[in-house]
């Protein structure tokens, strides 16, 4: 499996460059962006989504996944397609607090290795190179 990260600031154009290397490379596209909305959010259920016991209590029966299509990146929660649910103010919302948590930052973490390491990957991010595709010493 081949991993390609394309680190860099905001603005850049990481995702594009990504999204056109990703199509002509038949690689796997991740950005950051949907996992930390898909992931998390069901973390927060219960007691309100900043709340560090339902969040570590959660994760270990979220199911993500991802899949790349031609109109681009798709997020399922459980089975069920959410890409478009996890775009929304309130989910973002919600996942700006969850992810906060440092046992879903490490959840997402592995999320984004194990797609690494099952797919041939391209990944942006503005610290995907430094964070994500680093192996763990």
């Amino acid at each position: 499996m081949f991993a390609v990260a394309i680190d860099g600031p905001a603005g850049a154009g990481k995702s594009s460059l990504a999204k056109a290397a990703a199509q002509e490379l038949g690689f796997v596209y991740v950005t950051p962006g949907p996992c930390t909305h898909c992931g998390p959010v069901p973390a927060g259920a219960g007691r309100g989504p900043g709340d560090p016991q339902a969040a570590e209590a959660a994760l270990p029966h979220i199911q993500v996944g991802l899949e790349h299509a031609p109109e681009g990146q798709k997020m399922y929660l459980y089975g069920r397609e959410v890409t478009g649910l996890i775009r929304t103010p309130e989910v973002s919302m919600a996942a700006s607090k969850v992810s906060a948590i440092s046992a879903v930052r490490a959840f997402l973490l592995e999320l984004q290795r194990d797609l690494a390491r099952k797919n041939n990957v391209l990944m942006d991010g503005r610290d995907i190179g430094t964070v994500c595709c680093q192996t763990p010493s």
